[in-house]
């Protein structure tokens, strides 16, 4: 690289660090602007304009901050209370980030389940965080009754899709208007406020949930925002350009993981890890010599020609 690249890419760098500081400095100056009240914005200042995209269903900024107010709005009509919890065993797309922003608009805390969770760990993981509610996806009700008969917890059940035994959420949230909550309906809201569990890996135990309040979240997506070029015509196409490749690329790395693992027959746990924490490379360390399951990896990144394994010594 020469000099001149190098220097261009400090400027984007230095760039986007300025704009990432200017997105996240008045945080801490306005305590009640809570990332759904920004949504909020965005929907008045973007409308029709495309915010989330995916091949199951696409919303705009005021599709999105509608879908948003219903959850709030069922929420309210179920009486959740201000720091009380919602766990969402749902897969990725805009649907599940509509839900857990209604929820946290209307003062609950969504828990972010990870949906490769099975039995005991998916129980635990329920319980810990002593939910109000569990919203099921159909299509993970199979992943749900695998530990449905471990749990302590008493939260009422829906399902988001069809169900022959659960009420449908999704219909529930169907049926109710769009606009958002009156100030007297919703609960004093500031960015010290709990709005998310999120957990860790559990490779060293089960997981654990780790508290996310308002302020880390309008930090994560004021920051992200700043680093990107802002709204520019034909910026769209770009990203979602990227996204495919990065989706591709770690489908690749996956597979190659995958098959590291089974060659050396790796811990099943092992493998369970590493296709939740994609990883760009595997080492396991010792000698081929001292043990037979040993061996040095290299880059499983699909545009890096994996190393052959070699011995150390």
């Amino acid at each position: 690289m020469s000099f001149l690249d190098r220097l261009k890419d400090d400027i984007v760098f230095a760039k986007s660090a300025y704009r990432a500081l200017k997105m996240t400095t008045p945080i801490a100056k306005n305590p009640t602007r809570v990332f759904p009240v920004v949504l909020s914005e965005l929907a008045d200042r973007f409308g029709d304009a495309p915010a989330l995209i995916s091949d199951r269903e696409s919303f705009s900024y005021r599709t999105l901050n509608e879908r948003t107010n219903r959850y709030a709005r069922w929420a309210r009509q179920e009486n959740l209370a201000k720091g009380e919890t919602v766990c969402l065993l749902m897969p990725n797309r805009p649907e599940y980030l509509a839900a857990w922003l209604g929820i946290t608009s209307a003062g609950g805390v969504a828990a972010l389940i990870n949906i490769n969770l099975v039995g005991p760990s998916l129980a635990y993981c329920i319980d810990i965080v002593e939910p109000k509610h569990i919203i099921v996806a159909s299509e993970l009700a199979e992943v749900f009754a695998t530990a449905r008969a471990l749990l302590k917890s008493k939260a009422k059940l829906w399902s988001h899709g069809a169900s022959a035994e659960l009420p449908r959420i999704d219909t529930a949230v169907d049926a109710l208007p769009g606009y958002s909550l009156a100030a007297s309906e919703r609960p004093v809201l500031t960015i010290e406020d709990r709005a998310l569990y999120i957990y860790t890996s559990g490779t060293t135990g089960l997981p654990k949930a780790a508290n996310i309040n308002h302020y880390r979240v309008m930090l994560a997506t004021g920051a992200f925002a700043g680093a990107m070029d802002g709204w520019k015509s034909g910026n769209l196409e770009k990203y979602e350009t990227a996204a495919k490749q990065w989706e591709q690329n770690t489908k690749a790395t996956l597979e190659n993981n995958r098959q590291v693992m089974e060659k050396y027959k790796i811990a099943q746990s092992d493998v369970r890890f590493a296709n939740h924490c994609p990883c760009t490379s595997i080492m396991a360390l010792g000698t081929e010599h001292d043990h037979p399951h040993s061996a040095q990896l290299g880059s499983t990144l699909p545009n890096v020609r994996a190393a052959q394994a070699q011995p150390r010594g």
